[in-house]
């Protein structure tokens, strides 16, 4: 009798188990059957130079690709004397320079990646303190724009007449249609240094961003 027993009790385990491994086995497959597949788009990028232009006497100067660019063979030059201000706080024209684009075109402006300035010094050099903005529109006073990268600034280490590197590191941002992006530099320096920039080969300033197809 108790050998009845065990294997009826054995049997309904048994049962229970070929239940249990049944219903994981529908679970699973409705599980799969159901799933939805996903897709990840990645937006393709490029770099894009856009270069200083303009005349020292005009706030703010041309930010442009070389296709775009009002082409000056003369090399400006303008002095920067240094001050303690951030770079959207300082306001005195002969502490600060300038530079924007064209308002955005539909579809804004969209930078996704690394961004960096490339500036030339002649004469007295020293650290260069950049940052880039979102205007309104041409005539926004900086201290009226939204800052979205920097400030910062070159190692100050640079020689005279070469290129002086300020790294924004990446940058995701979108200038709206209509908007214009605004590049500003400071000289947090303890002394005057010039700043070069022009469309001949050896004074190419400009800045390099990664711009993405809105």
């Amino acid at each position: 009798m108790r050998r009845v027993l065990l294997f009826a009790v054995g049997l309904s385990l048994l049962g229970l188990s070929s239940a249990f491994a049944a219903s994981f086995t529908v679970q699973a497959e409705d599980i799969h059957s159901f799933s939805t597949p996903v897709s990840i788009s990645v937006p393709s990028t490029s770099l894009v130079a856009l270069y200083l232009g303009g005349e020292d006497n005009v706030l703010p100067g041309e930010l442009a690709t070389a296709a775009n660019a009002t082409v000056d063979t003369s090399v400006n030059s303008k002095a920067i004397d240094p001050g303690t201000l951030s770079v959207q706080a300082q306001t005195n024209t002969a502490r600060y320079h300038s530079w924007q684009t064209v308002p955005a075109p539909a579809g804004g402006l969209v930078l996704n990646g690394p961004a960096m300035l490339k500036l030339f010094q002649n004469g007295s050099v020293g650290t260069v303190k950049a940052g880039l903005f979102d205007c309104a529109t041409a005539s926004t006073a900086t201290t009226a724009c939204t800052q979205f990268a920097g400030d910062s600034s070159s190692l100050g280490g640079e020689s005279a007449s070469t290129e002086t590197p300020v790294d924004f590191g990446s940058v995701t941002y979108t200038i709206s249609a209509g908007r214009v992006l605004r590049l500003q530099i400071v000289n947090p320096s303890a002394h005057a240094w010039n700043v070069q920039w022009g469309y001949k080969s050896n004074r190419q300033s400009r800045l390099e961003l990664t711009l993405a197809t809105p």
